[in-house]
């Protein structure tokens, strides 16, 4: 069988997976003697409607070569290790076509979609280690000047390797601008069932990426996607689906909040939720019942402690007193 090779350098093998726009392959870089993941979008498909949807119009057409190249654009910066590594972006012409390309380091391990469609069933504890290594790619992300936001997080995008180590792919929807700034303000981008609010309304910011993050984890532990799972006042009810801590619930439930102010308002914070036992999770105390110290409330509290402790002193001396 006759394999393409683009640039006398990458052969295409199999292909993993395809959107309305792209096709992603495995592919042999032969000048590093190893394997990579070869991202391909055809201008002339994609224009014709060749890929089973609508023939996109100039608009659309321009958004999506802008977003392509600014995924090749943030990849090149980025160096994390739950990151693929950039290797190289290019763009191939011919008569009836125009093709581009990005080419990322190939991580071997399973998507998250694919350990569940296969029946793999995941302990709390693997959840939070899942989330944990997640929001520690996120802290990177955020962190960058100006903050990425990845906007497309979802079991898919999230890949599991032998060690457990959480690896993010699919940079092609990423934003390096908060608050807005889509191409004309009015592209919806991300995925059902995942994606939060704010993005269908072009405001995506870095806590849209824990809302994600957190639906995903919903989908490893309930098996089901959170379009399947009933809301109330626009809150998942995701809790009978489940079965894990009180603490780990409530955090799960502060990542997802219908309101963006209503999540960790960093990754730092979301870690900090996450104690370094894979179980044990710190319960998440809302900040307005947090008295601090020499506060009206901390000294009512002090107060009450010190009374009871010297009723129990008291108490236990009458038990000792003769009779």
């Amino acid at each position: 069988m006759h394999r393409r090779v683009l640039k006398d350098r990458y052969e295409l093998q199999d292909p993993l997976g395809g959107g309305s726009a792209s096709t992603t392959y495995l592919a042999q870089d032969s000048e590093l003697g190893a394997r990579c993941v070869v991202k391909e979008l055809s201008v002339g498909e994609v224009v014709r409607g060749d890929r089973g949807t609508h023939s996109f119009d100039a608009d659309d057409f321009t958004k999506l070569i802008e977003l392509f190249k600014r995924e090749a654009r943030v990849l090149a910066h980025l160096d994390h290790p739950g990151i693929p590594r950039f290797i190289d972006h290019f763009s191939v012409a011919s008569e009836d076509d125009t093709r581009l390309y990005t080419v990322q380091e190939y991580v071997q391990g399973e998507t998250l979609e694919a350990l569940v469609r296969n029946g793999r069933h995941f302990t709390e504890d693997e959840a939070v280690n899942i989330c944990r290594r997640a929001t520690a790619v996120l802290r990177y992300l955020h962190g960058r000047s100006p903050p990425l936001v990845h906007r497309d997080i979802k079991p898919s995008n999230v890949i599991l390797d032998a060690d457990g180590t959480v690896h993010l792919v699919d940079f092609g929807l990423v934003l390096n601008r908060v608050g807005g700034g889509e191409l004309d303000g009015r592209t919806i981008v991300g995925t059902y069932g995942y994606m939060p609010i704010e993005q269908y309304e072009a405001r995506a910011q870095p806590q849209s990426d824990f809302c994600a993050l957190g639906m995903t984890l919903v989908y490893v532990l309930s098996h089901k996607e959170p379009t399947k799972i009933s809301r109330r006042s626009m809150k998942l009810e995701f809790r009978s689906h489940v079965n894990v801590s009180e603490g780990f619930a409530q955090v799960l439930e502060r990542m997802i909040e219908p309101a963006p102010e209503d999540r960790f308002a960093s990754a730092d914070e979301l870690l900090d939720a996450l104690v370094d036992g894979a179980s044990d999770v710190v319960v998440y105390q809302p900040q307005q019942v947090v008295a601090a110290a020499g506060s009206p409330v901390a000294v009512r509290v002090m107060f009450v402690g010190i009374s009871a402790m010297l009723l129990v002193i008291l108490a236990f001396l009458f038990l000792l007193a003769p009779a």
